[in-house]
């Protein structure tokens, strides 16, 4: 009893099959034969004291299931509840419209009622941990796995979103690009198509994006990557520049943030006789069609689709 009372699950199943089947079991067990005689393993019983087996076996059976019930009843287990949370500026999280179909927001602003209001076609997610939230209807995404780090190499990611968002805006659609507070990653993506698309270099660019939305300041190493892509794509010099902090000599930060800003070069001839003109270029195109094509998404992305 004392065993049963101790583990009552495994032990009460055994128990009450055993209990319950073993008087009408070993009646019809083959005979057992030794060597000169035969015989039963039970002796045949009148029909009487076969019911009595089962009233008592059913008996201390229900009396095990009451007492295991009760045990269990009275453990309580402390539950966990698993929550993911943000601490963001609301300020910083609300969506803001860059140019004309190209919205940027951060996680506080992920809502189907904003999604409706500014009608928007296709997001793209620049963070790695803010799910892709179906909860916001069907509307086309990809997820560009990016921490907001200095380490993190977003350098391929400049040129392909660019495109891809010149593309849906093109065809009438309207982006979305967020993160986590709107001011690093997605802008970031938000620069460098300003710069491809819409403005002579990424000084232009940033003024810009900053005139939509007050706070616009990617890390270090994600200028580092705008610096080199700007290089690359409108093949100057770069428009900005990395100086010391005078607070901090020790960090880098770049002259936009500046309330004196090292002056850039001059835009055109007229503004410096001295400079010669560059020759008209094409712009170029990384070979992106008019398709969204997002990313496989994992695991756990199809997990929280499917939930």
């Amino acid at each position: 009893s004392i065993s049963f009372l101790s583990f009552p699950f495994p032990c009460t199943t055994c128990f009450f099959s055993f209990s319950l089947f073993s008087p009408i079991y070993f009646q019809f067990l083959p005979k057992v034969h030794t060597h000169t005689f035969s015989y039963h393993l039970v002796s045949r019983a009148p029909l009487f004291s076969i019911l009595g087996s089962l009233i008592t076996s059913w008996y201390y059976t229900l009396t095990i299931l009451l007492v295991s019930f009760n045990y269990t009843n009275s453990i309580s287990f402390p539950e966990k509840k698993m929550t993911l949370s943000f601490r963001v500026n609301p300020e910083y999280a609300a969506m803001s419209e860059i140019v004309p179909g190209l919205f940027i927001c951060g996680v506080s602003a992920l809502s189907k009622e904003e999604m409706k209001k500014h009608k928007i076609t296709h997001i793209i997610n620049a963070t790695t941990e803010v799910p892709n939230l179906r909860s916001l209807g069907d509307i086309q995404r990809t997820k560009l796995w990016l921490e907001d780090t200095a380490q993190t190499y977003i350098y391929p990611h400049l040129e392909l979103q660019s495109d891809q968002i010149q593309a849906l805006i093109a065809d009438g659609g309207k982006v979305l690009v967020h993160c986590v507070a709107g001011v690093s990653r997605s802008a970031s993506i938000c620069l460098a198509f300003l710069l491809k698309y819409r403005c002579r270099n990424l000084r232009e660019a940033y003024h810009l994006m900053k005139s939509k939305r007050v706070m616009v300041r990617p890390n270090l190493g994600f200028w580092r990557q705008l610096i080199a892509y700007e290089q690359n794509v409108k093949e100057n010099a770069g428009s900005v520049r990395l100086v010391r902090d005078e607070a901090q000599p020790e960090q880098l930060l770049p002259d936009v943030y500046l309330n004196i800003a090292i002056p850039a070069r001059p835009a055109s001839p007229e503004q410096d006789p001295n400079m010669i003109p560059d020759e008209p270029r094409e712009r170029r195109n990384s070979g992106f069609k008019n398709k969204f094509q997002p990313v496989l998404e994992p695991v756990m992305e199809m997990a929280e689709a499917v939930c």
